[in-house]
């Protein structure tokens, strides 16, 4: 297993499409404007990162993007014809 630490790093408008995340701590970097479409993110830590206008691959614009306290979940709501959906 090889261990990416990218932790508190400086990774904003990175391009990680396509890139396996797996496992990678990316805690507390500025990921802001970076790119994860297609990336692989399974157990990947992202717990205080910088997530501003990240691309996560959707297709849809994010109106919010939540990461639960331990970076394990991402939570996404956009909105749809006037609704918001989860």
């Amino acid at each position: 297993m090889t261990l990416k630490n990218y932790a508190r790093q400086d990774l904003a408008g990175t391009d990680f499409s396509g890139v396996d995340l797996t496992e990678a701590d990316l805690s507390y970097a500025n990921l802001k404007g970076a790119n994860f479409a297609i990336a692989l993110l399974q157990d990947a830590n992202l717990a205080f990162a910088n997530m501003e206008n990240v691309n996560l691959g959707e297709t849809q614009e994010f109106q919010v993007v939540a990461i639960s306290p331990d970076g394990r979940v991402i939570a996404s709501v956009y909105k749809t014809l006037g609704s918001a959906n989860l």
